[in-house]
């Protein structure tokens, strides 16, 4: 037995293959082709007599049989084709509707020819997708065709029985509806999609075709077969084409994207550097703090200042990251929301929602930046005091909210109070936040209670805002005053977590201190004091000064003064 053909013998060969099967075999393929024929040979007893069997294929009395055998060793025994989940869609939404709004009006059935269907895979996933689209196929005639030389691949394909592997990439539905479980994990199509294929052998190099199940009346035209042939096949190639086009935009967009990302990341990671050799300087500066307050008395002044300095320079610090966060907070933003309008069709529904979440996220950081810069303002705010009637601070504030809660039933309760020495604008603000806190913690009543009052304790005036809302537990109480300090969620309750904390920064400006108490579910009480330089001037006579008694209670309590 010769192990390799000659290089004449297998150009004889090649000729042989083209013309007899329409198989082609350039020169980088002869390996696969020798394989082909040293198979076929050993299935036909001649393993050990290459040469001689080569001259049989090749001399004028070659058998039928033989060609079939040589035909099952040169063919692929399994096919993949329209299995997968994309060439199932693409049947699905572009090739079979066509095809159907193609015979729309007529009487003549719907003739498909799968020419090259080895086992079968190819045209049983067409008449699928015909079954499904055509609602059972009652009030339509369908004929499909499978036609292969390999006769060994059409006795598979006629049996419709196929094992794991044959589905590997299938989507589940396909293999639910249409198939049934045998045994050793194998499965057959159902018999009503297997009645809708005919399977026949045929050689597409035989001068004239064999009538094809009654579709023709006599022999079918080479020509007018191979027309059609070209014709599936350039309209497979347009299809492909025009998926391959709408993939290189895809990746022209991730592409972008991914660019624009690593932008991004680039300017965080410069951004995080930088913030790390602040971060460090301000810790060498706190370290340089400790050891000046451990040296002599003499150097108190220098000290201090050092540390006044310091804080100057934290508070600008602050100041200067806010406004440096807003140029990529609204790079985020934007891409984002060009994302949503440019590639919204191509764009998953789950990706959809990570894109609103980016932007939500984005918006709240937002919101984020103005407190902090508000909070970061109020020590640089020079403060104008004059004589301030707190009863009209309180109801310009009120009736804002009263614009902003219509609907709701709350009730306001506003008692008689005094005026202070104190900076209208600010107090302005104090009395908008906290009474923002009562109607937004309120908002789960049906009748909300806000009360606004006053009381004297230990010869103080006690100016407090009390709500019927949500409240809060004593042990996080210490949390309240610190900026982005929060105690309900976000999907709760809205809010950045700053306002209290403005609060509190505003009343220690004014020498003053504020604490809260609360219990959940019961509400909450938040009271403040001014200080000495803001004495209180109360009208003479004013019967409702300690309306609410001398006493505060203790317990439940959450203080934050000066």
């Amino acid at each position: 037995m010769i192990t390799k053909i000659s290089d004449s013998v297998f150009l004889q060969l090649r000729e042989f293959v083209a013309s007899h099967l329409g198989l082609y075999f350039p020169g980088e393929r002869w390996p696969e082709l020798q394989r082909a024929v040293c198979g076929a040979a050993q299935e036909c007893g001649r393993q050990h007599d290459l040469d001689r069997y080569i001259d049989g294929l090749l001399s004028p009395s070659l058998t039928q049989e033989q060609l079939e055998v040589l035909a099952s060793h040169l063919t692929i025994g399994e096919t993949y084709f329209f299995r997968e989940n994309r060439s199932l869609e693409i049947l699905e939404e572009r090739i079979v509707p066509e095809l159907i709004r193609a015979h729309v009006g007529l009487s003549a059935p719907i003739r498909i020819w799968s020419a090259g269907c080895a086992t079968g895979e190819e045209p049983c996933s067409v008449a699928i997708v015909l079954n499904k689209l055509l609602a059972g196929l009652k009030d339509r005639n369908v004929e499909i065709l499978a036609t292969d030389l390999n006769t060994k691949s059409l006795q598979k394909a006629c049996m419709g029985t196929d094992g794991e592997w044959s589905f590997r990439g299938t989507p589940h539905w396909v293999r639910h509806t249409y198939f049934e479980a045998g045994k050793e994990g194998r499965c057959t199509i159902v018999p009503a999609i297997k009645k809708m294929v005919r399977f026949a052998q045929l050689n597409l190099m035989d001068e004239a075709y064999p009538p094809l199940v009654n579709w023709t009346n006599g022999c079918a035209e080479k020509q007018q077969i191979l027309d059609l042939l070209i014709s599936t096949y350039e309209g497979a190639i347009q299809i492909n084409e025009e998926l391959e086009l709408k993939q290189r935009e895809l990746q022209q967009a991730n592409g972008a994207l991914e660019a624009r990302v690593a932008d991004r990341t680039a300017e965080l990671a410069r951004a995080n550097q930088q913030l790390k050799t602040e971060l460090e300087e301000r810790k060498r500066a706190e370290e340089e703090v400790k050891r000046l307050n451990e040296d002599l008395e003499q150097r108190v002044v220098e000290r201090t200042a050092q540390l006044a300095a310091a804080n100057k320079e934290l508070e600008a610090f602050s100041y200067s990251v806010s406004h440096d966060l807003r140029a990529p907070l609204r790079h985020i933003s934007g891409f984002a929301h060009t994302l949503m309008e440019d590639y919204s069709s191509q764009l998953e529904l789950e990706a959809k929602r990570q894109l609103a979440r980016i932007q939500e996220g984005a918006h709240r950081m937002a919101r984020m930046i103005d407190d902090l810069l508000n909070l970061s303002r109020l020590d640089r705010h020079e403060m104008v005091v004059s004589v301030t009637s707190l009863n009209s601070v309180v109801e310009n504030a009120v009736i804002d909210f009263k614009s902003e809660s219509a609907g709701r039933e709350i009730e306001w309760r506003i008692g008689s109070l005094p005026a202070f020495d104190c900076d209208p604008g600010l107090m302005q603000q104090v009395f908008a936040n906290l009474l923002s806190n009562a109607v937004k913690f309120t908002r789960r009543r049906e009748r909300a209670v806000i009360e606004i009052g006053q009381m004297t304790v230990n010869d103080q005036i006690v100016i407090y805002v009390r709500d019927n809302g949500a409240g809060f537990h004593t042990k996080y109480a210490d949390k309240l005053f610190g900026a982005f300090q929060r105690l309900h969620s976000a999907d709760e309750f809205e809010g950045t977590g700053v306002g209290l904390a403005i609060v509190q920064r505003i009343i220690r400006r004014h020498g003053g201190r504020v604490w809260a108490e609360a219990d959940v579910g019961k509400g909450a009480t938040f009271y403040f004091v001014l200080g000495v330089a803001s004495a209180a001037i109360v009208e003479r006579g004013n019967p409702q000064a300690n309306e609410i008694g001398d006493g505060l209670p203790q317990s439940r309590a959450a203080s934050a003064g000066g």
